[in-house]
This record gives structure tokens, sequence and C-alpha cells, in this order.
């Protein structure tokens, strides 16, 4: 009974090209539902770029767990041993850090930058959990431009300083031991090694990087204060920290995401936001096979009639019309993706559509994965049958003894 059904739904579509109302119709039907497949697939697929561009470079730049003490310096180099040995399947790599503030002067301006956060890293140990380095204006011999007092300053805060790398600088800060009511500014002597550029305002204006040695020798009463950590692919960020912090309950644990909740949430929101409003917008297309259908059974009355009179069932005869909803659905949904899927890999390997620096990335991101297709093509199969399960519904109203007498008129 299947396969008759498949082969009538066939029929019926291949005889359609014939008649110039129902032909012009699904072509209609087919061009709505494809424009709709593909404008939710590229959207939702820009929106997915958005997503994990920016949280690829808010990761890279955070490392993806921190634990920090919350008052007192980190026995660092103990809780590293014991973090490798204890979560060796979850964790990569380790690395200290150590962070107090400064003002940057220019030596040859004297101009002064606003209050800027000065972390003190391991270098060797950075390059494996951030990306810090590869966001250097010059990525050759990175390490070298962090040796010994080099320091890294964003590219924002050398503008302000109208500083260039290989530049002396001095650092302004507050002594181990100031004064009562008199806060007096001591000074050092630095180089500035390299400029980095993160696309995000805050760091490449007011954070300077340097040598855990160079930090520890400048600022005497400062330690290292928190490790940052990269796990391995494929860790769930949230599970890992939590088992952390069960495991270091007197130490604070959290991951990257925890340091931009509003911005994390937000991105989520607008991704899933704009699915649904664009799903409700193929749904007003996918009216379009609510029409068809009802014109094919309009103009197939006898021939139900004749389906009805040979035995067959009701429930059966509108599986036919329901299943010609389906193959064009289906057929412009699949048309759909392919051609968002080419609009993707255009926009990704010509990237025309620049953005301005308030968003992190520079160019229009397009990211294209399996669960959005299987997302996409879900719904506009579950949108397209819907719309033609509504006017299938009709076939038991129809009375055989009434159209054998009237006709189908």
């Amino acid at each position: 009974m299947i396969r008759l059904i498949i082969r009538l739904a066939l029929a019926h579509i291949y005889r359609a090209t014939g008649q110039k109302n129902i032909s012009l119709m699904i072509k209609i039907c087919f061009a709505a539902l494809t424009i709709s497949t593909f404008s939710l697939t590229l959207v939702v697929a820009v929106m997915n770029g958005f997503q994990k561009e920016t949280a690829k470079k808010l990761q890279g730049i955070h490392a993806d767990i921190i634990i920090k003490a919350p008052a007192e310096a980190l026995d660092y180099e103990k809780l590293i041993t014991v973090i490798k040995k204890e979560f060796i399947a979850e964790i990569q790599q380790a690395s200290p850090q150590a962070i107090s503030n400064v003002i940057l002067k220019s030596n040859k301006h004297d101009t002064l930058s606003p209050l800027s956060v000065c972390i003190g890293i391991d270098p060797q140990r950075e390059n494996e959990v951030t990306t810090l380095f590869s966001m250097l204006s010059s990525p050759e011999n990175p390490l070298l431009q962090i040796a010994g007092n080099r320091i890294l300053i964003g590219k924002t805060a050398a503008q302000v300083l109208d500083a260039t790398p290989q530049e002396p600088i001095s650092l302004l800060y507050i002594p181990e031991e100031p004064q009562k009511r008199k806060i007096t500014l001591e000074e050092t002597h630095a180089v500035i090694g390299g400029t980095f550029r993160t696309g995000i305002e805050e760091f490449d204006t007011a954070v300077v990087f340097c040598n855990l040695d160079f930090f520890k020798k400048t600022f005497k009463n400062s330690d290292v204060s928190q490790i940052v950590l990269k796990c391995k692919p494929g860790i769930n960020l949230e599970q890992c920290a939590h088992a952390l912090k069960k495991r270091f309950g007197q130490l604070e644990v959290y991951t990257w995401k925890e340091l931009y909740p509003a911005l994390v949430s937000a991105l989520a929101l607008e991704k899933y936001a704009a699915f649904i409003i664009l799903a409700l917008c193929a749904l007003i297309a996918a009216m379009n096979c609510l029409a068809l259908i009802f014109m094919f059974i309009t103009q197939k009355k006898m021939e139900i009639v004749i389906l009805k009179t040979m035995g067959m069932r009701d429930k059966d005869i509108s599986l036919i019309f329901l299943l010609i909803g389906f193959m064009i659905t289906l057929a412009s949904t699949i048309f759909g993706i392919i051609l968002s899927a080419g609009a993707g890999w255009f926009l990704q390997r010509y990237p025309l559509i620049t953005l301005p620096d308030a968003y992190y990335v520079d160019h229009l991101p397009v990211d294209l994965d399996f669960p959005l297709i299987l997302a996409v093509f879900c719904t506009m199969l579950a949108l397209g049958t819907f719309a033609s399960y509504i006017p299938s519904r009709r076939i038991h109203t129809f009375s055989i003894a009434h159209l054998l007498k009237f006709g189908a008129e």
C-alpha cells in the first residue's frame, strides 16, 4: 500500500506540470520554501558564527579555567603538580599569573596612560594556555619580546603613548609600604618588547604583560595569585571547573564564561531569537503548501471518489496529498540548504562584508555546522508537513453519493 501511495503522489506531481494553474502554484510554493530555508539557515549560521568567534577570542585571552586565591599567594608549583597528577585526563597545561596595577609613562613625551592591569606570566607556559602571543603585531620570536625587563602593551595604549616597540618606558606603581595619608608612586624602567591587538578595547587599552621574574622584582609585595588552565579538547568546562572547585574548596574556580555572563547569554539568546522569528516567517511561506494541497484536492475530487469506491481508506488518500506536500518541502529545503552553504562558503572565503570595531570580529562570520543544518531541516519539514496536513483532513468530508450525483462542481 505504501508503494502505491508513493506512486500516486509522484504521478499527481508529474501530471501537474501539464496543468498551468497547479504548475505555477508548485513553482511558487517551491520558491517560497527555498527562500525561507536559505534565509533561516544563513542568518542563524551568521549568529552562530558571531557566538563561536566571540567565544574563541575571549576564551583564547582568558584561558579555559581560572583558579584564584582570595587573599593570599599561591604555592603554584605544588598546585600545578597536583592538578596535572589528579586531573591528567582533563587538563592539558597550567600557567601561573601575578596581578598588580601600574601607570605607563612615555619617556619621550611624559604622557601617562590610564591605570592599567599588569599581569606577570611565565612565557613558556602561557604560550600553551592562551593565544596571547598569536595576537602580537610581530609574532616572530614572541618569547624574546617579553624576556628580561621587556613588556607587552596593547595597540591602543601604544597609540595613546605614541610609543613603539624597542622604546624605553617607565612603570609607575604604589610601593610596598606607602606613607600614611600620602601615596607616592615609585618608578621602574622597562622596554616595550611588542604590542598586541585583541580587538577588545579594555585589553588593548589597560592591560600590560611582563615576565614573572621581572614582576616579582618590581612588585615585591605581590606574588602569584592565580593559575590559568588549558583543558583538553572535548572537555566540558563547567564540569571540570566543578570538579576542581570540589577538590580545592578554599580557592575560587571559574571558567572564562563567568567573566562575561551577560555577553555569553546575549549571544545565545540572539541566535535562538533569530531562529524562532525566521521560523515564523517560514511558517507563512509554508502556507503556500496549504493552498497548493487545497487546489490539488479540489481538482482531484473525482479521482478521490474513484479511489474511495475501489475501497481505499480515507487516511490512505489523505496520505497521498500529505506526501505531495512533504516531497515539495523536502526538495525545496535541501535546495535552500545547499544555496545557504554556498553563500556561507563564499562569505568566509571572500570576506566582502567588514564590520566596525564595535564587534569582536572584523568581518561577517558564518559557521554552518551539522546540528544547525539538522535543526533547519527538521523545522522546515515539520512546517511544510503541518501545512499540508490541514487540507488533507478534508478527504473524509467528501460524500461519494453526492459527488457521483452532482459531479465535482
